[in-house]
């Protein structure tokens, strides 16, 4: 996960406000007991004709050359409070620094069950709090704080929590944001908890529901995401329809945006088995603006399964062109009212990651190499 701050937002800022409040109101609020839904249609209101665009400033990433700018699997990043750069690589199992200018720092973290070693990297974050980096590691059961420098500060073990951690955020008054895991007999189960900032205490948690059976996973590499937006909300996405909801830090739900995305394969369930084409990534928090990174698939004549094995025949299909599978990368951007403005595409394979300071978006690209790529509004 990211850490988010409001960064400065001026010109952009100014074309966004003079489209939302000249422009007409594509939504439409539901009252529901506790909390409001808003609708927005497919059709925003740039029309089809983004007065925004992105312009590539940083890329940190090689295919082949210096050691430290080449990445195994790029897991997650997070920005501190100065605008360094953190990138999780979950194949090396280390973290790596950059700052702003994409300039090695250091890196720290191996394969291991020591202090400050790793089993697995899920999910990262900064905390403004104490300025510490916290990583997860589902697989040695803990969360571990570190240093700017690397240096272990504190270990805290998952038995506190009785379930495995998937992915922590922090709020701005220190506070963590846990995504936990589950396991039962009938299957997969998760929750989202907040908790103190000693970690000794659960202060709020709520059951979030994500199929327990994905295939797909090829094209689909994130279930949801989990995390805070402008310090003080939490959110999640849904991992296939176009679903985002915002709690507040007790985790009570008031405010669930939809909006139709016909280009969204449907995905079925077929005795437990759970095809998922999609991905509503990270939603982030600009001035004016929140802005969302969608991976959808068009998939025409897609028959009903009525098996299992149907079913996974479809999805291990050796050439998906049959199918029309092909993934579409965008961007979506909405006012601070959840009115949905309108789109940007993107190039293939490439997903919303994070954001800095000024309002500069962070995106991570596994094909043809691993490398993190920074663009500006």
């Amino acid at each position: 996960m990211r850490y988010r701050n409001k960064p400065s937002f001026s010109r952009s800022s100014l074309i966004i406000l003079g489209i939302f409040l000249s422009g007409l109101m594509l939504f439409s609020i539901h009252a529901l007991p506790g909390t409001q839904v808003i609708s927005n249609t497919d059709k925003g209101l740039w029309n089809d004709s983004p007065p925004l665009s992105l312009e590539e400033d940083l890329t940190i990433g090689l295919e082949i050359g210096n050691e430290s700018q080449m990445f195994g699997y790029i897991r997650a990043l997070t920005l501190d409070a100065q605008d360094n750069i953190y990138v999780a690589d979950s194949y090396e199992l280390n973290i790596s620094v950059y700052n702003s200018e994409g300039t090695f720092i250091r890196e720290f973290g191996r394969k291991g069950q020591g202090p400050g070693e790793f089993q697995t990297i899920g999910g990262i974050c900064w905390c403004p709090k104490d300025s510490h980096l916290y990583v997860t590691d589902r697989t040695n059961h803990r969360i571990t704080c570190f240093s700017q420098e690397g240096k272990v500060i504190r270990i805290i073990k998952e038995d506190l929590f009785k379930a495995w951690i998937e992915d922590i955020d922090c709020l701005d008054d220190g506070r963590f944001v846990l995504l936990a895991r589950i396991a039962e007999k009938k299957g997969t189960s998760y929750k989202i908890m907040v908790t103190d900032f000693s970690f000794q205490k659960v202060l709020a948690e709520t059951a979030v529901e994500f199929p327990s059976h994905t295939v797909g996973i090829e094209w689909a590499p994130c279930f949801s995401d989990v995390g805070v937006t402008q310090g003080e909300r939490v959110y999640y996405t849904s991992p296939s329809a176009y679903e985002i909801v915002l709690l507040d830090p007790n985790l009570n739900k008031f405010l669930t945006v939809k909006k139709s995305h016909p280009r969204m394969f449907i995905p079925q369930c077929v005795q437990g088995f759970y095809a998922d084409f999609n991905a509503v990534e990270t939603l982030l928090s600009l001035d004016a603006l929140y802005v969302v990174g969608v991976q959808s698939t068009p998939i025409k004549n897609i028959p009903r399964f009525k098996t299992k094995r149907e079913f996974i025949e479809f999805t291990h299909t050796p050439d998906l062109r049959e199918w029309n599978l092909e993934k579409a990368y965008q961007i979506d951007f909405f006012n601070t009212d959840f009115t949905f403005l309108g789109r940007i595409e993107i190039p293939s394979n490439r997903r919303l990651a994070g954001k800095d300071l000024q309002g500069r978006l962070y995106f991570i690209e596994q094909v043809p190499y691993p490398r993190i790529v920074r663009c500006k509004i």
